[in-house]
């Protein structure tokens, strides 16, 4: 965890330092490059800060318990449309296809991260050009009738040996060696799917992609 955090503060000691002493020798292209560099690696050291924070609220039960019928349709389009720009990026294809008004008992802010975390985690690890499907319905499975959020990719894919371990906290896989992270994102999704009394799946082929799964009760009945 150390390492994540010093890495990119290191990239930013040292891009601001070479700015500051070197600044009038450098064109602009160069400077821009530089100054880009540190609006990245910055955001990735706020993305690391704030899923610390998150597994710290959630250890210290410092999470809120409100909770009111949610439309999960809805949700589901605003993070589509929040993360479009990340995939943008990387020239990938990013789609959406939800049943309309789907409804769940839950706290929506916690929910938007769980089902944001999951599309990051799908961006992430999907390469440039790849695609990204998000669907949201509502389906019958061995519990009865329960909403669905699926998250699929064309990335990488998960070894087996992997798969238990995905869901815990600060597990990296030895592929993810190159990418910037914690191990934190999937846990931190798994921990709130939870709090709406849910869960996440995953089913995953090494060099096809993978499917995430966010099962989520239709009842409030679920939660007492």
């Amino acid at each position: 965890m150390s390492h994540e955090l010093r890495t990119p503060l290191a990239v930013i000691t040292l891009t601001t330092d070479n700015l500051l002493t070197f600044y009038e020798r450098l064109d602009e292209p160069r400077r821009r490059r530089m100054l880009e560099a540190l609006h990245s690696q910055a955001a990735l050291l706020s993305d690391l800060i704030e899923d610390v924070l998150q597994v710290s609220r959630i250890d210290a039960g410092r999470t809120s318990s409100a909770r009111a019928w949610v439309d999960l349709s809805q949700l589901v389009q605003l993070e589509l449309e929040a993360c479009r720009t990340l995939a943008q990026q990387k020239a990938q294809h990013l789609s959406g296809e939800c049943q309309p008004e789907v409804q769940v008992w839950a706290n929506a802010q916690q929910l938007r991260r769980a089902v944001g975390n999951l599309l990051s985690n799908a961006i992430k690890f999907t390469p440039v050009e790849g695609c990204i499907t998000c669907s949201c319905s509502i389906e019958t499975t061995g519990a009865g009738p329960r909403a669905l959020v699926r998250v699929a990719d064309t990335g990488m894919g998960i070894p087996a040996e992997d798969l238990p371990h995905i869901f815990e906290r600060f597990y990296r896989s030895h592929i993810e060696i190159d990418i910037p992270g914690t191990g934190l994102g999937l846990a931190i999704a798994q921990d709130l799917a939870k709090m709406q009394c849910g869960e996440i799946t995953v089913v995953s082929t090494p060099g096809v992609g993978s499917t995430f799964t966010l099962a989520l009760p239709l009842t409030q009945e679920a939660f007492a």
